[in-house]
């Protein structure tokens, strides 16, 4: 333990107004001079608490306002985050679609998973094509898409290994999408049969 000197008025050579040596925080003056240690103690911690306070202020600050500066906020409509979501909605369809095709070839998937696969890519580009001439285009293979269902259940229904109703559903579909189709048209365009 250190020994300390008794603390007098006047003993520590300073004249009101200055700083201590030890504390060059906390001026020396008749109070700090006749205050008991503890005393002189949470004075100190209250200086402390204070510079660390501010200090903690002032680097949160800083660091909004650095990262107000390094990423300038762009708002979006919502019509800019709706075309960012259909487009990954688009890339998943379309890889989902790939995988599955590949798998039909190598005969580790179903024609039925498949057609459905892309039946589905189909329906989101439809619902996110901008343009007539796009939904138009994307109908007609969505009809080919569905042609070729209408076939594979017709045939399944056949051989016994689908039913009726499964039938009936593919042949709605493929209607849907013909009719679908000719909305889109001219009342005065002339048409084929498959369409």
């Amino acid at each position: 333990m250190i020994a300390r000197e008794p603390i007098t008025p006047g003993s520590s050579g300073l004249s009101n107004g200055q700083f201590s040596r030890r504390h060059p925080m906390i001026p020396t003056d008749s109070l700090t001079d006749w205050s008991s240690p503890m005393e002189r103690q949470m004075t100190s911690r209250k200086f402390l608490f204070a510079a660390l306070l501010a200090f903690c202020a002032t680097s949160f600050a800083s660091a909004l306002i650095a990262d107000d500066t390094a990423k300038p906020t762009q708002k979006k409509t919502v019509e800019d985050r709706i075309r960012e979501l259909e487009s990954e909605r688009d890339e998943i369809l379309q890889e989902r679609f790939e995988q599955l095709t590949a798998s039909y070839e190598n005969g580790k998937a179903s024609l039925d998973d498949m057609l459905n696969a892309e039946h589905d890519l189909l329906n989101a580009r439809l619902e996110s094509s901008a343009t007539k001439s796009k939904r138009i285009a994307t109908l007609r293979q969505l009809i080919k898409n569905r042609l070729r269902m209408e076939q594979y259940r017709v045939a399944s229904f056949a051989q016994g290994t689908c039913e009726r109703q499964v039938l009936l559903a593919a042949r709605a579909d493929t209607l849907n999408a013909r009719i679908a189709l000719l909305r889109l048209l001219p009342p005065h365009a002339t048409v084929t049969k498959k369409e």
